[in-house]
């Protein structure tokens, strides 16, 4: 999902992802999903060396229908399949509801384009739902990926639409979710973690984006 122009880059990013898992946790699980992290890590510390690229993967057809094929498999599999048609529904909805209503030059067949990125198919599929970053219940599992949605779409209308968003809400997402499907945590150092993620977001907003990649 990161292109970077300094050969260290990778590396740290790799170690941020795996640290945070080890360390980073709140009920003896991890918050947030590791790859989701290292992207964030890297807007908040290497941006512009390190930025998202549209179209990373590729758009080839029969690799984007092997990683649905998939995908689709692991999250039956792990009882995640519903955060997935939960969040593209609900994005499809959302942002035509509140972008197209409010630009004129909103295009919904440009819009849905994104959906032949493989790069997109893999965040549907592998980032959004880790299970362990993510509820069982299967209500809340709807409410997960509505709610990601939602915060991508209110992204979209309030700075433009960038690809970090994607990548911003699923951040916020993960650590508001944290209270409904968990019970024993230290709540004082969940509000400080929340209080930090809600300031890196809007530390990386403030950021002048590169059009071409964010």
């Amino acid at each position: 999902m990161i292109g970077w122009s300094r050969w260290y880059i990778p590396y740290i990013l790799i170690l941020v992802a795996i640290l945070q898992k080890k360390f980073l946790k709140l009920e003896n699980r991890h918050i947030f999903n590791p790859s989701n992290f290292a992207v964030i890590f890297a807007l908040l510390f290497f941006y512009p060396k390190a930025l998202p690229l549209v179209g990373q993967l590729g758009d080839e057809g029969y690799i984007l229908s092997l990683v649905v094929a998939i995908g689709i498999l692991i999250l039956v599999r792990v009882d995640r399949i519903l955060i997935t048609l939960s969040f593209i529904f609900s994005y499809i909805f959302l942002e035509y509801l509140i972008i197209g209503n409010s630009d004129p030059h909103f295009n919904l067949d440009y819009f849905l384009t994104k959906f032949y990125s493989i790069s997109f198919v893999v965040y549907l599929f592998f980032m959004l739902t880790d299970p362990v970053t993510t509820p069982s219940n299967r209500w809340l599992q709807i409410a997960f990926g509505a709610l990601t949605a939602l915060i991508v779409v209110l992204l979209d209308y309030f700075s433009g639409m960038h690809l970090r968003n994607i990548f911003l809400a699923l951040f916020l997402t993960s650590i508001i979710f944290v209270p409904f499907y968990r019970h024993k945590f230290n709540k004082y150092l969940y509000i400080f973690l929340l209080f930090l993620s809600i300031f890196a977001t809007f530390y990386i907003l403030s950021q002048k984006p590169i059009y071409f990649s964010m």
